[in-house]
């Protein structure tokens, strides 16, 4: 569920603040960007099949925002190309920017 991934995502960042470099590389050496990647590129186009639309969309929207903080708990103090690279390798940047400026309209 949303919920269980929200937070997922919440113990994450808890998991890689202070920052713990050891854990930030140990976390972008998983599926974990790819993963955040999808995450960003939920839409509410499914909320049909639940009972109460607003809530979804309202878990899509703490989903994507809790996902960009762990992306840049991720990167906080990072001092080598390794994790930066990793992470833009994962992410889709043209369809993330299609998302945001999906948003503006």
């Amino acid at each position: 569920s949303i919920g269980f991934a929200i937070q997922c995502v919440d113990s994450l960042i808890e998991f890689v603040q202070n920052p713990c470099y050891r854990n930030q590389r140990a976390l972008v050496d998983t599926q974990l960007p790819h993963v955040l990647n999808q995450f960003l590129q939920l839409t509410a186009d499914l909320s049909a099949e639940f009972a109460d639309v607003d809530v979804y969309v309202t878990n899509i929207s703490e989903l994507k925002t809790k996902s960009v903080t762990l992306l840049l708990s991720l990167l906080e103090r990072v001092d080598d190309r390794f994790i930066p690279s990793r992470i833009l390798k994962a992410l889709e940047m043209d369809k993330l920017v299609h998302s945001i400026n999906a948003l503006r309209k």
